[in-house]
């Protein structure tokens, strides 16, 4: 596989990232709810104004940081942090996304590295990360990166 470059999200490249965002959403919804179309889907993360709003403030944020992976200078994925508004020692991991092509390459290990050493160098002593309960190759990723399972959230559809 070519060199990758992780490096720190610049705004011009925040349309690319929301495509990937979409894209990688759908396969993580899919993991979890296997006969959700792609359409309704879409359909639950359409506004996107303020998640866009969200990444323009974690590349020009002192709290956030937004990542990109690139191969031959194309973006292939993402993840963003961020540290809590209440306790500085907090912090989270909030995204982490790689295209389906990519994945299994260890490039998702790479994100979350520089995503944590960030974090760390920022202060913070514990690190949050939400993931889906389906989601194994996330769930994998974080347990290699010393995270543990923490609290479940349970959820029932009413009809």
């Amino acid at each position: 596989m070519k060199r990758v470059v992780i490096e720190k999200a610049k705004l011009k490249n925040i349309p690319r990232i929301e495509e990937i965002f979409q894209e990688c959403y759908v396969d993580e919804y899919k993991t979890q709810y296997p006969k959700s179309s792609k359409k309704f889907i879409l359909n639950k993360i359409k506004d996107s104004k303020l998640r866009i709003k969200g990444f323009k403030e974690s590349i020009k944020g002192i709290r956030r940081i937004l990542l990109v992976a690139k191969i031959d200078g194309k973006i292939i994925g993402f993840s963003q942090g961020s540290i809590s508004k209440d306790d500085k020692s907090d912090g989270s991991l909030d995204k982490l996304f790689v295209l389906k092509k990519y994945r299994k390459k260890g490039i998702g290990k790479k994100l979350t590295k520089e995503c944590l050493n960030w974090l760390k160098k920022k202060r913070v002593k514990e690190i949050e990360y939400y993931t889906l309960v389906k989601n194994i190759a996330s769930i994998k990723n974080s347990e290699k990166q010393g995270f543990e399972k923490f609290c479940y959230i349970m959820r029932k559809k009413i009809k």
